[in-house]
């Protein structure tokens, strides 16, 4: 049942794309299409389309993307509102650009690349 108090005008919204951005995901669509998620259900999420997510696909989507449940979701915020001081879901307010990890690479010399993927593979390694 939907509340009938005064309409927020905030939308939650599964943004997938930014998720790709960040994970360097060069073709989200087919990402989620190869991971078995279906054309039809693949475009949803990738358009920005999706209006009430099912729990199962949130729970894929966090497992083959390696985050947690809140890293799937942005919410935007009615045009020049911020969250309210101790608003629970100010968290899910995110930038409006997320850096491209494709791009921020590319702009690296060789040698500063090499010593990033060095330590980054340092840091994946179980201690």
């Amino acid at each position: 049942m939907r509340s009938k108090s005064i309409p927020d005008q905030s939308v939650l919204h599964v943004d997938i794309l930014r998720l790709a951005r960040i994970k360097g995901i060069d073709k989200p669509f087919s990402f989620l299409t190869a991971h078995g998620f279906t054309d039809h259900v693949a475009k949803q999420y990738t358009t920005g389309r999706v209006q009430r997510p099912d729990l199962r696909d949130l729970l894929k989507l966090c497992r083959i993307f390696g985050c947690s449940l809140p890293d799937l979701f942005r919410l935007e915020l009615a045009k020049g509102k911020s969250p309210a001081p101790g608003d629970p879901l100010a968290e899910l307010v995110r930038p409006a650009e997320e850096h491209d990890l494709r791009e921020l690479l590319r702009g690296l010399p060789l040698e500063e690349a090499r010593k990033l993927g060095q330590e980054l593979a340092a840091a994946r390694k179980p201690h």
